[in-house]
């Protein structure tokens, strides 16, 4: 009876410490991405001697109580020297809110708004064709950058035109890194799901994201689709797109971010379309004739 209620209470205590850590979490969470927060921990980094810079492009739709902490790491980053906010036709209030919130955070903040909303991959195209360098940072806004995530890009000495950065962790969810340093062409894709290797992990990487991009090559590759309603899966639509031309998916090691989930993460119903286009891709790469 006695080892029982050690038991009892230890599950008790166990608890406890769950509720207090996530309670913890959260105010943390809160703290780290409100706009005080985001400015007063956000790391100065200066551009050296290297001249490159970089655009960062952040699509948002209703996500106004989140599109700070996307600002996370870089906002004083003199690396990044401009941030792009593109609104696709949110609600009159949510597009306030996210206004009012951004506006005094930066001077290097421009924001622009949709007349109808466009879905993620016309959105994004949008953004990325207000960026005034030959390269950026394509985020979602309710995601974040890791503190290394803009000096490890910077560590390489050229930047590639012919490759998509991507990240080989998103943490703490999807870890890629075992296709870390790997160039994904359509060969190697359709190599790897025939093989049935790591296949949902793949899938995950392709329809992941924040990516770092040459601005021309990607707003010429999404031409393909200017015309075409694109519900669910942007990425992995876009994806396909860039391999079919002959360019290459590099997961780059120890580029990072943080995937932030939040109630909005997973809809059912565009879970569902999600899911649909992600198959219908993926076996269009395995019955792919060269």
């Amino acid at each position: 009876m006695d080892v029982l209620g050690k038991i009892n209470r230890k599950i008790k205590s166990l608890g406890i410490r769950k509720k207090l850590y996530t309670s913890l979490y959260n105010i943390t969470a809160k703290i780290l991405s409100s706009p005080l927060g985001v400015r007063l921990l956000s790391i100065r980094r200066d551009a050296l001697a290297d001249e490159r810079k970089i655009s960062l492009a952040i699509t948002h739709y209703n996500r106004a109580n989140l599109i700070t902490g996307a600002l996370r790491n870089i906002l004083m980053d003199n690396r990044i020297n401009e941030i792009i906010i593109y609104d696709d036709c949110s609600s009159m209030e949510e597009f306030s809110k996210m206004q009012s919130i951004t506006k005094k955070m930066s001077n290097k903040i421009s924001i622009y708004r949709g007349e109808k909303n466009l879905g993620p991959y016309h959105s994004k195209v949008k953004a990325i064709s207000k960026c005034k360098n030959e390269w950026a940072i394509i985020l979602d806004s309710d995601n974040a950058l890791s503190r290394n995530y803009v000096d490890r890009l910077y560590q390489m000495s050229t930047w590639n035109t012919n490759l998509i950065y991507c990240p080989s962790f998103a943490e703490p969810n999807f870890d890629f890194r075992q296709f870390a340093n790997t160039e994904l062409t359509l060969y190697k894709v359709k190599e790897l799901i025939l093989k049935n290797e790591n296949i949902k992990l793949l899938r995950n990487l392709l329809n992941d994201g924040n990516y770092f991009i040459n601005v021309q090559k990607y707003i010429e590759c999404s031409k393909i689709n200017e015309f075409n309603s694109v519900p669910a899966a942007d990425v992995i639509v876009f994806n396909y797109s860039w391999l079919q031309q002959g360019y290459v998916l590099y997961v780059l090691n120890n580029l990072n971010y943080y995937h932030r989930i939040h109630s909005g993460s997973f809809q059912i119903g565009s879970w569902r379309n999600s899911r649909q286009i992600v198959d219908g891709i993926i076996n269009s790469i395995a019955n792919d004739k060269e």
